[in-house]
C-alpha cells in the first residue's frame, strides 16, 4: 500500500496545508506540477491505450466481466437511489449523487492493476466495455432523474 503515490501526495499535501507552505509563490515548483495535471489525463489514456492493445479477450474473462459491469453500471445507481435519502440529500445534489455513482470504471484501476501485477486485462476490459455501456446508462439515468425530479 506505501507503494502508492496517491497516498505520500495526499499525506504531503494534508502537511503543507497544515503548515501554511505557501507553494503556490513556489514558481519553480508549482508551474511544472501544472503541467503535469493538465497531462495526467492524456497520459492515463494513452497508457490506458496501450493496455486495451495487449488486451486479450478470452471467454473466462465473460462471466466476470458481466458481474463486473453490471455491478458497476446499474449497481452503483441503484445503490445510490437507496443512499441518497438516507443521508438526506436533496434537490441538485441527489441528482449529482446518484448519476455520478453511475460512470464507468476508472482508468486508475487499469493503472493500479498493471503496476501492482493484478489482473491487468480483465481490469482494462472493465474500463473499456464500462466506458461503452456508460453511453448507454448514463443517458438512460439523466432521462430518468429529469423526470423524477
Amino acid at each position: 500500500m506505501l507503494r502508492q503515490v496517491s497516498i505520500w501526495a495526499v499525506g504531503a499535501a494534508v502537511l503543507v496545508r497544515w503548515l501554511h507552505i505557501p507553494v503556490e509563490q513556489w514558481t519553480w515548483l508549482w508551474v511544472p506540477l501544472q503541467y503535469l495535471a493538465a497531462g495526467l489525463v492524456a497520459v492515463a489514456l494513452v497508457t490506458l491505450g496501450a493496455q486495451l492493445s495487449q488486451t486479450k479477450h478470452d471467454a473466462g474473462h465473460r462471466a466476470r466481466l458481466g458481474w463486473a459491469l453490471g455491478l458497476r453500471l446499474a449497481g452503483g445507481p441503484l445503490l445510490a437511489l437507496l443512499l441518497v435519502p438516507l443521508f438526506d440529500f436533496r434537490g441538485d445534489s441527489a441528482v449529482v449523487m446518484i448519476l455520478s455513482s453511475a460512470f464507468p470504471t476508472a482508468v486508475n484501476t487499469a493503472l493500479l492493476a498493471h503496476e501492482f501485477r493484478a489482473d491487468a486485462n480483465f481490469a482494462a476490459a472493465v474500463v473499456f466495455y464500462s466506458t461503452l455501456g456508460s453511453m448507454f446508462t448514463v443517458t438512460a439515468l439523466v432521462a430518468a432523474l429529469r423526470l423524477w425530479g
